[in-house]
């Protein structure tokens, strides 16, 4: 009945931000998967300075505080489509503090992991390691941004988690929560699996710059925000896979032969 308010069209705005003060308690069962229907839906428009606005900025408020106060996964989801809805949200800054404060606080072992599936739910991890870049999309900046998210989230992973946690959750995810026949990974995949899968993908977003010169090509002689935006994405996301790379080897790699045959005594020809 709650949510059936919400979206309710007939209902104003001012009504519904007087409904928003019972958000933390119903977010709080967290048993309602249906309260983010809408979350794809373009949250922001060109209100600034209007009645709608001052509204739209109150409902927001609202649901950062319900949000804090409840420690709801399902408004931490829809926060974050909210965001990935736009390429920058009218209230971007607001959502980014309330979700910081948010994981700072979060000290319960459970929840953590419960939040790391929740990111793993959202952007589909090895889905976008396979994804194979069309320089010529329209959706080319969304796949850039996916794929930086996805190698930054990856050496997360490899930075605070222990081995076991950072296998048992590619396990999940791999074989479970979005199995991918392409990749052929049967029940027994162990973390040599997951390590050499991610290597291989890592190492080809930046070892040749063969992006960045493709790009360079294709937009010679073009000088606009949009073109400015996809370099600096690739710039991004060979560092990201880089990082996530180094990460990687940092922590499954313990043999000191390993970093003496391939970075001290690096063959400068090769």
């Amino acid at each position: 009945m709650y949510l059936l308010l919400l979206i309710d069209k007939q209902l104003n705005l001012t009504f519904k931000i007087c409904l928003l003060d019972l958000l933390a308690f119903f977010a709080s069962i967290d048993t309602d998967e249906n309260l983010n229907e809408d979350k794809r839906q373009k949250w922001s428009n060109d209100l600034c300075c209007t009645q709608e606005y001052h509204e739209y900025q109150a409902a927001i408020r609202k649901i950062l505080s319900a949000f804090e106060l409840s420690s709801s996964f399902i408004l931490f989801e829809l926060l974050i489509w909210m965001l990935c809805c736009e390429q920058h949200h009218i209230f971007e800054e607001e959502i980014l503090l309330s979700i910081s404060r948010y994981v700072i606080n979060l000290n319960n072992y459970i929840k953590q992991t419960n939040l790391l599936d929740y990111i793993y739910s959202i952007i589909y991890v090895i889905d976008e390691l396979d994804a194979k870049l069309d320089l010529t999309s329209q959706t080319l900046i969304s796949m850039l941004i996916n794929k930086v998210c996805t190698y930054r989230l990856l050496n997360h992973m490899y930075t605070i988690l222990n081995k076991d946690d950072i296998f048992d959750e590619a396990r999940k995810f791999l074989n479970v929560e979005i199995p991918i026949p392409a990749i052929q990974i049967g029940p027994t995949f162990d973390d040599k699996e997951l390590t050499k899968h991610i290597i291989t993908r890592a190492r080809t977003q930046f070892v040749d710059g063969r992006l960045m010169k493709s790009m360079d090509v294709m937009l010679a002689g073009i000088n606009t925000n949009d073109k400015q935006i996809k370099l600096h994405l690739i710039h991004s996301l060979a560092a990201s896979s880089f990082n996530c790379l180094i990460s990687l080897l940092i922590y499954t790699q313990t043999e000191a032969l390993l970093y003496k045959t391939f970075i001290f005594d690096a063959n400068p020809a090769k």
